[in-house]
C-alpha cells in the first residue's frame, strides 16, 4: 500500500476521499490495504468482490457524480 500513501499524503487528502483505478489483484489489496476505494476493472485475471472495491467491465459512462459516490462508501 505504501506507493498509494505516498500519493495520498502528497496530494494531501485522506485516504478515505481517494479513490484507486486497478485492473490486478495484488494492485486491488493494496490500495484496500491504504484504505482507499478501488474502482476495479479486470483486464488480464478477473478480480474478486471484496469491501471497499467496486467492479466494472469498462470505465464507459462513468461520471465524476459517481466516482465521487464511490469513495463516499468507505
Amino acid at each position: 500500500p505504501e506507493c498509494y500513501l505516498t500519493a495520498q499524503r502528497r496530494l494531501g487528502e485522506a485516504a478515505r476521499h481517494c479513490l484507486i483505478l486497478e485492473d490486478s489483484t495484488i494492485g486491488v489489496a493494496a490500495a484496500l490495504a491504504a484504505g482507499m476505494a478501488v474502482l476495479g476493472v479486470p483486464f488480464t485475471a478477473p478480480l474478486e468482490e471484496a469491501p471497499g472495491l467496486t467492479l466494472r467491465d469498462t470505465l464507459a459512462g462513468l461520471t465524476p457524480a459517481d466516482l465521487r459516490a464511490m469513495t463516499a462508501r468507505t
